[in-house]
């Protein structure tokens, strides 16, 4: 019984770990770009040796893709409970407006989801155009992210559209304005703070898709910020999901 009890102290001990060294690796990809941070920069903020991280993930891009992963599942478990909650009641079109502008809010709020991605791809060495090269391991991973990127396309998306592609290629280039135009956009609203920056960039796609899938006022989502639209879903567990806490400059602290 003792060696049980010490065999799952273990065992959560190393996933306690894994995670505080991913959660690491998210802050300092997210702040410094996937590119300018080194095994070492991970290790000293997680507060672990190298060769530990080493030993977990191997090279820098698996710690990324490990972080990619929950990233997925985060996405997946999300857009399948928000789907849950829109009224059987409604029309295709209005519970296809109203799954995009809560999934936009929500992506708003935490935009590492896109910056991980965004970051990653656009490295020299790691873009998709690279995928036949004769670098086994780098079309391995490339193939995973093109392949993990295409099931992330909620299912409400491909029940109430007739073409999902194009609308989650629209969703996608909204979501990640927001960050790769990021010193546009206080100058684009010069009187907002950040926050209310991005309710004004929400609007902007919220108005976009009233107006392609005819929403009339009267259905239309209303609020003075994206908290007012953001629904309180939760999906993974405090410490999973503190791997996308924006506002915390240590998240496992």
């Amino acid at each position: 019984m003792t060696q049980r009890k010490q065999g799952r102290r273990t065992a959560e001990e190393s996933q306690r770990t894994k995670l505080t060294i991913l959660t690491s690796a998210a802050y300092l990809f997210c702040q410094h770009g996937y590119n300018q941070v080194s095994i070492r920069d991970i290790s000293e903020r997680a507060g672990v040796t190298h060769s530990l991280v080493r030993h977990y993930f191997g090279a820098k891009n698996q710690i990324w893709f490990a972080i990619i992963e929950i990233v997925h599942e985060n996405m997946t478990l999300y857009s399948a409970k928000l789907a849950e909650q829109l009224s059987d009641e409604i029309s295709n079109s209005q519970r296809l407006y109203l799954f995009l502008a809560h999934l936009m809010a929500y992506v708003l709020k935490k935009p590492q989801l896109v910056q991980l991605m965004m970051d990653y791809i656009h490295h020299p060495e790691n873009e998709v155009e690279q995928i036949d090269t004769n670098d086994g391991e780098m079309r391995s991973n490339t193939t995973r992210f093109v392949d993990l990127s295409k099931s992330t396309v909620p299912k409400a998306i491909l029940q109430h559209s007739e073409n999902s592609d194009i609308v989650m290629w629209k969703f996608l280039i909204h979501a990640g304005g927001t960050v790769a135009f990021k010193p546009f956009i206080a100058p684009i609203w010069p009187d907002l703070s950040h926050e209310q920056c991005l309710f004004a960039h929400w609007k902007l796609f919220e108005n976009q898709i009233a107006y392609e899938y005819q929403v009339t006022n009267e259905f239309r989502l209303k609020g003075n910020e994206l908290d007012d639209i953001v629904l309180d879903i939760k999906v993974l567990d405090e410490e999973t999901q503190a791997l996308f806490d924006s506002h915390s400059t240590n998240p496992l602290s």
